[in-house]
């Protein structure tokens, strides 16, 4: 189980690839995280994260000269958009999608499919995910043999 950790990690595909490796075959996977495009995706640099990772930073900076963020893009944020980190996780091979819901109001969850709005509305997702019970501990052979891309 995650929350809130994919958007702070440089690699999300290595991430999700060590989570996948410690589940036991037919387990289950918890992953939370803070879409970029929602309204605290950029999280303290909201609301001008929406301009872009450097345009929001610099625009953060120049309104809050006294309160540099903890969180910078490209440092310690990530963009991590759903479509992308779903993305990632059908190249593995070895995990299947069993649900996804915005974690605050899963009962919302037809919001993913509202199209160009759908990260937006999410806010922060949670997918959970299955560990294919043939899969064993080092993931797919696609997965082992680099078939995954950097987040």
């Amino acid at each position: 189980m995650t929350s809130n950790v994919l958007e702070h990690v440089t690699d999300g595909a290595a991430m999700i690839g060590e989570l996948a490796r410690v589940v036991r075959p037919g387990g289950f996977l918890y992953l939370s995280w803070t879409t970029w495009l929602s309204p605290l995706g950029g999280h303290e640099m909201s609301p001008f994260h929406y301009l872009g990772p450097r345009a929001g930073l610099r625009a953060y900076r120049a309104v809050r000269r006294h309160d540099p963020p903890w969180n910078v893009p490209g440092r310690t944020l990530f963009v991590r958009h759903s479509k992308d980190v779903l993305t990632l996780i059908r190249d593995r091979g070895d995990l299947e999608l069993v649900d996804m819901a915005p974690r605050y109001w899963p009962a919302l969850r037809v919001v993913r499919y509202v199209p160009l709005l759908g990260d937006t509305l999410m806010w922060n997702c949670v997918l959970l995910l299955r560990k294919a019970p043939g899969a064993g501990a080092a993931g797919s052979a696609r997965a082992s043999r680099g078939g995954t891309r950097p987040g």
